[in-house]
């Protein structure tokens, strides 16, 4: 149970993870054909009988999703301190041009980590599936 339990947890994060993703087809139509290429991990696990998905490949994901929860977990500390800097320097009656644009390029870079990450995960789980699980998984998404 507990192990059931864990591994929902990690799919719940991974969610979050891959939200990112799917979240910019709405803003850019563009990300459509990059986020096209990608499948939660929730699709493919929730789906894993249907594609068939063997234990290596399942053993991999799960590792892979619980590596992104490690790397991005303080990544989003870091995000949260850059944003509150982000903020208290365009709080101010005038606002120093140089101090908020380099408070921007902090919240910027951090994002550009978050994203990588998530990217690099999604594209490790795509490449833990065959060609026949991802075609499989485009019709179920």
């Amino acid at each position: 149970m507990k192990t059931r339990f864990k591994f929902c947890a990690i799919l719940c994060a991974a969610l979050v993870a891959a939200t990112g993703v799917h979240a910019q087809r709405a803003q850019d139509p563009g990300a459509d054909m990059v986020a096209a290429q990608f499948f939660p991990p929730d699709l493919v696990m929730n789906n894993a009988d249907a594609i068939g998905l063997k234990q290596s490949q399942r053993l991999a994901i799960v590792a892979d999703v619980k590596a992104l929860q490690e790397d991005v977990a303080p990544l989003a500390l870091r995000m949260e301190a850059a944003r509150d800097r982000l903020v208290a320097t365009l709080e101010k009656d005038n606002a120093d041009e140089a101090a908020v644009l380099k408070a921007l390029e902090d919240v910027l870079m951090i994002e550009r980590n978050v994203k990588r990450r998530h990217i690099t995960a999604l594209l490790r789980i795509r490449n833990q599936l065959s060609r026949e699980q991802r075609a499989e998984l485009k019709t179920l998404q």
